[in-house]
């Protein structure tokens, strides 16, 4: 009864998706286990910078005066929302501590 509970959990797990956050503890967890004692991980995460790029694009296409797309602002205020979020980084640290003990 104990084994079928605990693989039953298990199932339930793997079938929950994990959001971002939660992902990124399990797998930070998982190289922290395999790390040396004494180390420090150190993750920089950066979102990515692909909806900003082709809102640049877009907005020097429609300034070319062969075009006849329009710049708007709704569009303007896309763009700098995007350039925003780029500009946003996270850093996870984590401290593997040593083995020894006092």
């Amino acid at each position: 009864p104990g084994e079928e509970a605990a693989a039953a959990e298990g199932e339930k797990e793997a079938a929950t998706p994990l959001s971002g956050i939660d992902r990124l503890d399990r797998d930070c967890a998982a190289l922290a286990a395999r790390a040396p004692a004494n180390s420090v991980i150190i993750l920089v995460l950066q979102p990515s910078t692909d909806e900003a790029t082709k809102l640049v694009k877009q907005r020097k296409a429609c300034q070319d005066t062969r075009s006849t797309s329009v710049w708007t602002h709704e569009k303007e205020q896309q763009l700098k929302a995007a350039v925003r979020k780029t500009q946003l980084s996270r850093i996870y640290v984590h401290v593997v501590p040593s083995l020894e003990v006092s």
